[in-house]
């Protein structure tokens, strides 16, 4: 019953991976995109010397992750790095104050920063699949380990029942000894009687005690 919020997890998936995948990216990672939007805001403002810092300080910190992680999604890094160059090279000259043309966001052939922000989003959603996948996979994992747990309990007590029985069998056969002891001295016959009959309340007593440890070795730790 624990797994089925982690069910629910996987189904919802699709709509709250960003969210989620966002908390494992480095400071890094997220102090270069927060720049690239701050330096984008900063140009569209007409603010050209807080943009040349911004979009300076995010290139420096692409270039820092494509050399510390170059397994990290290179084909975004490698966008957002052409970005900020681009943006860099098209505030040469520009005036403070002065806004972009209308509809521009930097020189032809600027990268796109719609479509860098949507492969981030992609890939911010192939780390949350990812991380929901290792859940998946220790949850059955953990499933294996209590279906396990459980038949040797099960075990434990078929084998408890069966030595029961048989105990059972032992101590009917000496009640029926004694109930059938002839004429004579009942003394003579009822002491070997009685001393079988100890014995297998012995070995009953015996046998439970094993049983018992052999359940509590197999019940999952506490």
């Amino acid at each position: 019953m624990k797994h089925i919020p982690l069910i629910a997890a996987l189904l919802i998936a699709p709509f709250a991976g960003a969210v989620r995948a966002e908390k494992d990216l480095s400071q890094d990672q997220i102090a270069a995109y927060v720049a690239v939007v701050k330096a984008d805001l900063a140009r569209d403002g007409g603010a050209i010397a807080e943009a040349r810092k911004r979009y300076q300080e995010a290139l420096d910190l692409y270039v820092a992750i494509a050399k510390n992680d170059p397994n990290w999604h290179p084909d975004i890094v490698q966008f957002r790095i052409a970005y900020c160059r681009s943006q860099l090279e098209a505030l040469r000259g520009r005036a403070e104050g002065e806004r972009p043309p209308e509809g521009a966001s930097g020189p032809q052939g600027a990268p796109d920063t719609a479509t860098a922000e949507a492969l981030e989003r992609l890939s911010l959603l192939d780390a949350e699949m990812a991380d929901l996948r290792a859940q998946l996979d220790a949850a059955l994992k953990e499933r294996d380990a209590l279906v396990a747990e459980r038949d040797a309990c099960q075990e434990a007590r078929s084998a408890l029942e069966s030595e029961k029985a048989e105990l059972t069998v032992k101590l009917d056969d000496a009640i029926a000894l004694l109930n059938a002891a002839d004429a004579g001295d009942p003394r003579a016959e009822l002491a070997p009687l009685r001393e079988a009959l100890d014995a297998a309340a012995r070995e009953l007593d015996a046998a439970r005690a094993a049983a018992l440890q052999r359940l509590q070795s197999a019940a999952p730790p506490r």
